[in-house]
């Protein structure tokens, strides 16, 4: 009889953890299709680099992004950069008062 009430505890408490699980999860694949198709969208040659012609945003963050200075951008490149860069983190510069 344990047994059973201790598999039902269990089934019990798995049910709640899933839900979150799935949510945490669901939120990160949005983000990174999110920044696939925008990968996609500027590579315009289809060679799965972004060369700086290819690079429609601001000139100096492609300097600070282009980690081993070979004139274009990976993916691996931008999931570094976004995995070291703190969620919801600025990234303008600060304004003066």
């Amino acid at each position: 009889m344990q047994r059973i009430s201790l598999v039902w505890v269990s089934l019990f408490v798995l049910s709640l953890a899933i839900p979150t699980w799935a949510q945490v999860n669901g939120q990160a694949g949005k983000r990174s299709r999110k920044g696939g198709k925008i990968f996609k969208r500027m590579d315009t040659n289809n060679d799965r680099q972004i060369s700086r012609e290819e690079w429609s945003r601001k000139p100096e963050a492609f300097g600070r992004l282009d980690r081993n200075n070979d004139g274009v951008l990976t993916m691996e490149e931008l999931r570094e950069a976004r995995q070291q860069r703190p969620r919801g983190e600025n990234t303008a510069p600060p304004t003066k008062p």
